[in-house]
């Protein structure tokens, strides 16, 4: 990177925001590329062409001194509402997944 910049290469800046933004800033043209969560079955946005890179695999990581970290499993309704909680205490909107 330092190289690139010093040669007059591409400015790269990297924004980190939910899905949601993410994909709306690439159909307005605001970003140049854009890396989001996969949505299966939802309704492909006609602005955004997307193409998978990797296999979409989470993993939740928490400290050792949390709740959850001896736990062998984590309810997906425990980890939306925990996931709702902090976007509301920090004023952003959750991508919740469809139902299985």
């Amino acid at each position: 990177m330092a190289r690139l910049h010093d040669e007059g290469g591409p400015l790269v800046e990297l924004f980190v925001a939910n899905s949601q933004i993410v994909r709306r800033l690439g159909a307005d043209g605001s970003a140049d590329i854009g890396v989001a969560a996969r949505r299966p079955g939802a309704t492909p946005n006609p602005s955004v062409e997307e193409r998978e890179i990797c296999p979409d695999e989470l993993v939740c990581a928490v400290a050792r001194a949390h709740p959850w970290a001896l736990r062998g499993t984590i309810a997906l309704a425990e980890r939306i509402a925990a996931a709702a909680a902090r976007a509301q205490a920090v004023g952003t909107d959750v991508d919740t997944p469809p139902a299985t």
